[in-house]
């Protein structure tokens, strides 16, 4: 059982969070280091797990993944997760976008991109067994965190997306640029990595001829893979799911360009409700503004429908844009969403942003915050990134982001660091 927490309340200008849910606020970053890519999850005891990514400038210059454990009295390190090098300890590349799985208490797998100076991004992988930090054989003399790690290709591969199958092995997923980008994939079947079952010989998993990028996945029922993705088609984006069922793929009819369809849409996230049932959450801009848009599949009537009178969560207020959604779903498989929602102002222009997240009580959506107003985020003066989101057992919400500041008046901002709100 979790030890309960006392969380901190931080007064913030015309927001009015409920005492005993303000969010808890971590100083992960080290000095000025800039901290991105936070990635949440929980392990069987309800306690949660983070990894981000943290360098002095992203992109350009190394740096590491960290991880830290809340272990029902603090935040602490697994065996120097969170200082040095962290877990993947490559001070010459750029590691990022971290993926984390975990099954029972703390059988922790966590993935990343790592791109080595002068060559294409390969995906990593490292385990946690309880003790210590160890890799999985890829053949040869490689490791799951060296060389061309476990995506084993010349091609620059990026943005992981990690499962656990019911056996505790991981899946991890990802996209490649190939002649045709795609979405591609390996498992470890406990001696070794291969194909993920309807993947072709090179461990492509979406159509050879599909532009697809941004991929998301989820395990159905009989614990064979469902994908989300962006298609680029045209110039414009669309969604495009699919789901394997032990003998082919199934694709779900999403006619992109019909209205209240999942078309011109961006950046998937897929869950499936029960095993059974697809839930995407996806940011489309077709009505002007940028939205955040929910639908799962009516196996009834084998349509996409939305949850409530309209596909959109988010409440865009005036000209603001929501954006970078996250997905988890509850027990009884219903959906609780975050996303980042933005605008600018003044001149110089200033750009806001806030972390907001609603759940779907069965008939409408509403705040996880317990009042009026879905913002997680207690600052206007910060640009909020990199949303995730995680439920416990007990379908208690943790939101983490990335947020730092910039002020183009003075030039001058904070680095940017990993915040969270974690209600209870």
């Amino acid at each position: 059982m979790r030890k309960r927490r006392i969380i901190t309340c931080v007064a913030a200008a015309s927001l009015a969070f409920m005492a005993g849910c303000a969010p808890s606020f971590l100083n992960l970053s080290r000095s000025s280091l800039e901290s991105r890519n936070p990635t949440v999850a929980f392990d069987s005891a309800d306690n949660a797990v983070i990894a981000w990514s943290e360098g002095s400038t992203f992109e350009v210059d190394p740096s590491e993944i960290l991880v830290k454990y809340w272990n029902g009295d603090a935040w602490v390190p697994l065996q120097g997760s969170a200082h040095g090098g962290g877990i993947s300890n490559n001070s010459n590349t750029v590691s990022r976008n971290p993926a984390l799985a975990v099954g029972g208490s703390l059988n922790l797998v966590v993935a990343w991109e790592d791109s080595p100076p002068g060559a294409a991004a390969a995906i990593y992988l490292k385990k946690w067994d309880g003790t210590s930090w160890s890799e999985f054989p890829t053949g040869s003399s490689s490791t799951s965190a060296a060389g061309y790690g476990v995506s084993m290709s010349k091609l620059h591969c990026e943005s992981p997306v990690l499962l656990m199958d019911g056996s505790g092995n991981p899946m991890v997923l990802w996209s490649a640029n190939a002649s045709t980008p795609g979405i591609f994939g390996t498992r470890w079947d406990g001696a070794a990595w291969v194909n993920i079952p309807g993947a072709d010989s090179d461990g492509r998993l979406s159509p050879p001829s599909v532009d697809a990028t941004a991929g998301s996945a989820a395990l159905n029922r009989a614990g064979h893979v469902a994908l989300a993705y962006q298609v680029l088609s045209d110039g414009v984006h669309y969604i495009s799911v699919q789901e394997w069922t032990g003998s082919a793929w199934k694709d779900y009819d999403l006619s992109p360009w019909a209205p209240g369809s999942l078309g011109t849409g961006q950046k998937p996230l897929l869950a499936m409700a029960n095993g059974t049932t697809p839930v995407v959450a996806w940011e489309d801009d077709r009505s002007g503004l940028s939205m955040v848009y929910v639908a799962y599949w009516d196996t009834g009537t084998n349509v996409w429908k939305p949850y409530g009178p309209s596909l959109a969560v988010s409440v865009n207020k005036g000209s603001t844009h929501a954006w970078q959604p996250a997905l988890a779903l509850d027990s009884a498989g219903r959906p609780v969403v975050a996303w980042k929602e933005s605008w600018s102002e003044g001149t110089p222009s200033l750009v806001h942003s806030l972390a907001h997240a609603r759940r779907w009580n069965g008939t409408a959506w509403e705040s996880i915050t317990a009042v009026s107003h879905d913002q997680v985020s207690n600052t206007l003066n910060g640009e909020v990134f990199d949303i995730a989101i995680a439920l416990d057992s007990q379908d208690v919400p943790i939101v983490v982001w990335g947020e730092g500041s910039f002020d183009p008046k003075t030039a001058t901002g904070s680095p940017d660091d990993i915040q969270l709100f974690w209600p209870q």
